[in-house]
């Protein structure tokens, strides 16, 4: 199967931006289009993916720039190993603590568990290229627990996958905190630095929640980014304008 063009020029572009220092200016896209002998809205759709992946930055009016160090988290569902591998690092893990436990209230209520029901709890450190990027605590419902295994450890995603519970969507929650004393050690930044927490409960195909995840993420290594528009019945009013 040939690989798309949008692709292969962002392929090429993210090689180019390796070689450049941040913040470097990239051409304009028409020059680009001319240089990948594609059309501007290729090369558009090319460039969004990169921003969309961290590696640059699209500013209106003035251009688009190199940007490195940045692990930049779509709207995609992605899971954290997708999201390193993509932006061209190596992801890696570090597991802290497996076990069976009673869930919170609020895990409880996010797995639509019964009330005497177990989850399996999983703690773990993530890298990128041997850096300390997100300390994790997924959950698992205890029913799934067994049929997973020791899958868990290298991969949940596609643990979950393997049993017929292949996560098809999600919600995600963001909210900023500040580290705890452990956190900061784990992840390696100073006491009191700001961190993105983020929720997540994903949904295999028949809607079913099937893991909860609540990981703090560097907020120096790390953003959320989504693309959004007015709906159709909303238009702007002069408040918005």
């Amino acid at each position: 199967m040939t690989t798309p063009k949008y692709l292969q020029i962002a392929e090429r572009i993210r090689t180019e931006c390796g070689t450049l220092h941040e913040g470097a200016q990239l051409p304009a896209e028409q020059e680009l289009a001319a240089a990948y002998r594609a059309s501007p809205m290729t090369v558009r759709r090319a460039l969004d993916l990169l921003q969309e992946q961290g590696v640059v930055t699209r500013i209106p009016g003035r251009g688009t720039f190199v940007r490195h160090g940045i692990i930049s988290k779509s709207s995609a569902l992605t899971s954290f190993t997708e999201d390193i591998t993509m932006r061209g690092m190596t992801p890696g893990t570090r597991v802290l603590g497996v076990d069976e436990v009673t869930p919170t209230s609020e895990v409880s209520r996010d797995l639509s568990l019964g009330r005497t029901e177990l989850v399996l709890q999983l703690e773990r450190l993530r890298f990128a290229d041997d850096e300390p990027i997100c300390l994790e605590v997924a959950h698992v419902p205890q029913r799934y627990a067994k049929a997973l295994g020791d899958s868990a450890l290298v991969s949940l995603h596609r643990g979950l996958a393997s049993i017929g519970l292949a996560p098809d969507s999600a919600t995600r929650r963001v909210h900023a905190a500040i580290v705890t004393d452990r956190q900061a050690t784990l992840l390696g930044v100073p006491p009191g630095s700001p961190t993105l927490n983020i929720i997540q409960v994903f949904f295999d195909e028949r809607g079913r929640p099937i893991q909860r995840s609540n990981a703090c993420f560097r907020a120096d290594r790390y953003e959320t980014y989504s693309r959004v528009r007015r709906a159709e019945n909303h238009p702007p009013t002069e408040e918005t304008e």
